[in-house]
């Protein structure tokens, strides 16, 4: 079953102290990229978080903030006694020597960014790991799910667009080859106008059509072209990682509409390669969302 690279998802885990909250944010990317925020106090995790990741994402970029619950963090918060005190006494001292006027109070010091500080809390990482693990692969799962859900959706359209491709090369089967008869026979009258006191060689102008019928033969490109649509929603169908075969499956559809579109002179299969191409564009997009 085919993803979407777009997911997102949230765990939460208790420990002694607190609790544990991980969210985890998906969106397209080339390749597995990670973006992960975790507190300090536990920073050194951060190798165990992506590789976990990777057991349930191949493909996109990953958002992962790790933090403690609000309780946790207050009950953890004070301030920098010392500092505050130093940094009053020097501004008064620096206040009166200058004759600055002005006071000195407890707002203007709070918005000191080195005001309030974390004091250090006792945490045993083998039960902080432990809580982190399972937030974290709750927030995987529910990411997963919403990728799933958002793949499925994507299958849908795409698979409905590809339906449009179908009905186009279909109607070029149809008037291909009429459409080769109606040049012929329009080269010939030209032909003809063109010469019309000089007797035409018949043999000539048979050995003449038979390279162009060669030309504007377009059966070899139908059939790769129905090939391709064929392995295309075989791939999307059944393959998990099906998004880089399926942008090469796409580029084959398009090049043999254009090598078709070339090589066609009747305007109504001109643009039916047009539409091809038009509705092979449309599902590229779509399918670059796909993991």
């Amino acid at each position: 079953m085919v993803r979407s690279m777009t997911g997102y998802g949230k765990g939460e885990a208790s420990f002694k102290n607190g609790s544990i909250i991980v969210e985890v944010r998906t969106v397209n990317h080339r390749f597995i990229n990670f973006s992960t925020r975790l507190p300090q106090e536990i920073k050194a995790l951060q190798h165990d978080v992506e590789k976990e990741i990777r057991k349930y994402i191949r493909r996109g970029s990953v958002n992962t903030v790790v933090s403690f619950d609000s309780e946790y963090r207050a009950r953890h918060i004070g301030l920098n006694r010392a500092y505050l005190k130093k940094l009053y006494d020097e501004l008064v001292e620096f206040s009166r020597q200058n004759n600055i006027p002005g006071t000195v109070n407890m707002s203007s010091l709070l918005e000191v960014p080195e005001a309030i500080i974390e004091t250090d809390a006792e945490l045993e990482i083998d039960e902080i790991s432990g809580a982190l693990n399972q937030a974290l692969k709750e927030a995987l799962e529910q990411c997963v799910q919403m990728r799933v859900r958002e793949g499925e959706e994507l299958r849908d359209d795409i698979l409905k667009r590809m339906e449009n491709v179908k009905s186009f090369v279909s109607e070029i089967e149809k008037k291909a080859p009429g459409a080769a008869e109606n040049y012929f026979e329009e080269a010939k009258k030209r032909v003809e106008e063109l010469l019309r006191n000089t007797e035409v060689d018949e043999t000539r102008w048979l050995n003449e059509v038979a390279v162009m019928a060669e030309k504007l033969d377009f059966s070899e490109e139908l059939t790769r072209m129905n090939s391709h649509i064929r392995q295309f929603e075989k791939e999307i169908g059944e393959n998990e990682e099906a998004a880089k075969k399926l942008k090469f499956i796409l580029q084959e559809i398009h090049r043999e509409a254009n090598t078709l579109g070339s090589k066609a002179s009747d305007i109504a299969v001109i643009n039916q390669c047009l539409n091809i191409k038009e509705s092979i564009e449309k599902i590229r997009e779509q399918a670059a969302n796909l993991e």
